[in-house]
């Protein structure tokens, strides 16, 4: 299978870690897209900084754990 890759930016400057940990919080369609609704294996995730890999951690553990049909892991490379 060959990867794809698309360019879909979040904008971090009006966020915070909270956002992305509340249920009423941040929402993005495309990784809800990606791992929710085609569910096609692996998906790798670039982030600027170091804190926004840990907000997006958060906000993978709060929805895939809510909403994922199978099985899942996270890893970070840092």
């Amino acid at each position: 299978m060959r990867p794809v890759y698309a360019l879909d930016s979040i904008p971090w400057h009006d966020l915070s870690v909270r956002d992305f940990m509340t249920e009423g919080g941040v929402h993005v369609p495309r990784v809800h897209h990606e791992l929710v609704e085609i569910d096609k294996g692996a998906v790798m995730f670039f982030v600027p900084k170091p804190q926004h890999a840990n907000m997006l951690i958060a906000y993978l553990n709060r929805m895939l754990s809510a909403k994922a049909k199978t099985s899942w892991r996270i890893e970070h490379i840092g």
